[in-house]
This record gives structure tokens, sequence and C-alpha cells, in this order.
């Protein structure tokens, strides 16, 4: 109790998300593992699940295509809660969800026309003698326009962190993950081209109907001051979103073309097929990555609100117990590497699988790497130290790019793309976490000019 009494109220409210999220979470990674098997069963052909995912994989780009406007509204609205700001908020969330609207509606616009002349069994190396053009046309579009409504609706999202409550965004990512994987287990009839439609339709509602819904009950609740109006839409402060915005949208674009292409290049260079057993080796050697990014969750915002209330000490040992979590990491990876086997078994059943160990170590080393990234950008994003990673993605970005190209005939598995990636990813590692250490453990005063780039 001595020791509860000691810890300040800022550290409780983080112990206290960071817990709450790890239940929640770890209640989306267990449906997500146990989701990969009822897809299984569901599409019964690895050309239409390969699809499905290379689908997904694709529509997580234009998700998080958002401008860095999410990003940024979350940093600024930190800063207005903790003065007790709402026309400031107001203002932020205002011009935000109106840019989003508008950019939503004129991509899906653009979208139906091109539609029209694309090949889609070109893009996506699936032949038409397997499915039709237009059944993916039907079920990229319908997904699409799921994934467009969610942009805007996600916006809810920066204002959850910024008040300090990530947990509901997990729980959010929950309800949709349980919804899917209800859906796929309980209805299994049609054809495998209607199955891939009804999927898709399903995916729309799964991932907007919870978000809509805890969007109204804080507009019209106890954050109504705040709820976005046409008489607060100032296109200064939506002018402000969007400078500190732009940076976060060119590194999180830098990070997709990095890490979200993975499996477009499995399909393109190897087959569909091959996006699957990259599939089951990736959730593996994520799933403590993933543990360690629900502690970095409520981090940021409450690395901006430290940083704005001068609370420098707070940063530093933060800063150290994310990197003593991270060693932990290390030896959960070696761990699962060595049970690895077992926990197919268990996993996908009994002979049903066979592990590559090139693939468990380059995979376990992946994971360390992401999670390496995971801490420095936590830490970046909410000090407002941009630029470094901006200039590393690029880096790793021309890298990977010209590596893949070079070996383009070379590369016989997927491990061999994944470790394009990890060298990719090392200059961002070199030189976002020196500037990190430079900043947090130097002089107090540059930290203190950085919150000063806020408005």
């Amino acid at each position: 109790m001595q020791l509860i009494k000691k810890i300040d109220n800022d550290s409780r409210n983080l112990i206290f998300n960071i817990l709450i999220t790890i239940i929640l979470k770890g209640g989306s990674v267990i449906l997500s593992l146990l989701t990969v098997p009822a897809y299984l069963r569901y599409f019964s052909n690895d050309t239409y699940l390969g699809l499905w995912f290379t689908i997904l994989s694709i529509l997580t780009w234009i998700l998080t295509f958002d401008l860095g406007i999410g990003n940024g509204l979350r940093n600024y609205l930190v800063k207005t809660i903790a003065d007790r700001d709402d026309l400031k908020s107001s203002k932020y969330i205002t011009g935000s969800y109106f840019i989003f609207s508008i950019l939503s509606v004129f991509v899906f616009l653009v979208a139906i026309i091109l539609s029209q002349f694309l090949n889609y069994n070109k893009i996506f190396n699936v032949s038409s003698n397997i499915i039709q053009n237009s059944t993916i046309r039907v079920a990229f579009m319908i997904s699409l326009f799921g994934i467009l409504l969610h942009f805007t609706l996600k916006l809810i999202y920066s204002l959850l962190y910024a008040l300090q409550k990530p947990f509901l965004v997990n729980f959010l990512s929950l309800v949709t993950s349980l919804s899917i994987f209800i859906f796929i287990t309980l209805l299994n009839t049609g054809n495998l081209s209607d199955k891939l439609v009804y999927v898709s339709i399903f995916y729309v509602l799964a991932t907007n109907v919870p978000t809509l819904v805890i969007t109204l009950v804080l507009f019209l609740g106890k954050y109504r001051k705040m709820r976005p109006k046409l008489k607060n839409l100032d296109f200064k402060f939506s002018q402000s979103v969007i400078n500190i915005g732009g940076l976060f949208f060119f590194i999180q674009i830098m990070y997709l073309l990095i890490n979200a292409t993975n499996e477009l290049f499995i399909s393109q260079v190897l087959n569909p097929s091959s996006v699957i057993d990259y599939q089951f080796y990736y959730k593996l050697f994520t799933l403590a990555p993933v543990m360690l990014s629900i502690l970095l969750i409520p981090i940021w915002s409450a690395v901006t609100k430290a940083l704005h209330e001068k609370r420098h000490e707070w940063i530093k040992k933060t800063y150290l117990y994310t990197h003593i979590v991270l060693m932990l990491l290390v030896i959960v990876q070696l761990i699962i590497i060595f049970l690895s086997q077992f926990l197919f078994n268990i996993w996908l059943g009994i002979n049903s699988f066979t592990v590559d160990i090139s693939n468990l170590v380059i995979m376990a080393i992946y994971g360390v790497i992401f999670s390496t990234i995971a801490i420095q950008s936590t830490f970046s994003n909410g000090m407002n130290i941009l630029r470094a990673q901006f200039y590393s993605y690029i880096v790793g970005v021309f890298l990977k790019f010209i590596l893949t190209f070079i070996f383009w005939d070379w590369i016989m598995k997927w491990n061999h793309l994944i470790l394009i990636n990890i060298i990719s990813l090392i200059p961002f590692i070199v030189i976002v976490t020196s500037v990190n250490i430079r900043l947090i453990y130097g002089d107090s005063k540059r930290l203190e000019e950085k919150e000063k780039l806020y408005v």
C-alpha cells in the first residue's frame, strides 16, 4: 500500500490503462489466433484465403493514409484537454472531421470510376479460372467503402487517447474481432465467391458499428462541448493539425511501404498461398511485440502530457522501463522458437504444419526489430521528434525496394523478403534511438523547445 501511495496520479492512471488494455488486447490476440483456423474452414481454399488476406493488407494501408491528422489531433487534444479548453478542442475536432469526410467521399468516387478499368486478377496474381474479376471487384469495393467510413469514424480514437482512455479503443477492437470470428464460424454457406462477398459485407459492419456507437455516446454525453459543430469550423486550427499531421502522414507512408507490403510482394514474387504460410509465422512471432505495443499505447499521450507539464524525470524513468521490458521480450522470442512446433500443433492441429528453422529465426528477429521501433516511435511521437523518423524511413524504403528488385529472381522463399525488411529497418533504429537518448537524457531545455512547437 505504501508503494502504491508513492506512485503519482499520472503513473497510476498509466498503470491502470496498461492493465485493462492488456486484458482487452490479449483477448483480441487470442481471437486473432482462433480466427486463422476459422478462416481456413470458412474458405477451404488457399487461393481465396490468400486473396482475402491480401485485400485486408492493402486496405490497412488506406487506414493509415490519414494525412497524419489522427495523430496530430491526438497531440493537440492532450494539451487543450489539460488546459480545459473545450472550445479549442471542438475546433480541432471539427476541422479534422471535415477534412476526413471530404477526403473519404472523393477517394471513393475516384475508386468507383477506376474500378471499371482495373484487372483485379492481374493485380492480385489470381487466375480468372479460379476467381472472376467481377467477384474480386465487388469484394474489394465493399471493403473499401467500409474502410473509408472507418477512416472518418476512427477520429474518435484520437479523443480517447487524449483523454488517457486507450483501453476503450482496444475494447472496440475486441468487439470487432469477436464479431468477425463468430460470423465466419457460424455462417458457412454458399460457394466460395459468395463467401468472399459475404465476409466483405460483414467486415464493413464489424469495423464501423462499434466505432459509431462510442462516437455517439461521447459526443451526446459527457464530452458534448467538444463535439464537431459547423460553427466551430476554423481553418486556422485545421491548418495546424495538417502541419504536424503532414509529417506523421509521411512517416506512416514510409512505414507502410516497408512493413505492409510484405503480403503483396510475397504474392507477386511467389504466390498467394505463400502468404498463408507467412501469416502463420507472423502471427506467432508478433504475439510478444503486440503485447509490448499494448504497453506503449497509453505512453505516447502520457509523454506528451508530461512534456507539457515539464515532468522530464518521469519521461526518463518511463523510457528506461520500456527498454527493460524489451529485454524480456527478447527472451520470450527465444522461448517461442524452441516451443514453436508444439504451439503450432496446438493452434493448427497435430501434423498439420511443420516448422522451418530459418523462418523461425528470421521472424523472431523481425519481432524484436518491430518492438524496438515501436518503443522509439512512441517516445519520438510523444515528444514531437518527427524529422529523424521521416529521414530514417526514407532510407529504409530505398533499401527495401532496391534490394527487392535486385534480388527478385533469387527470392525463393518468403523469409528472404523479411530479411530485406530487417536490413531496411536498421537505419531507423540507429538514428532515432540516438536522437531520443540525446534529448531525454541531455539538456532539459531542448525538450522544452520541442513542446513549444505546438500551437
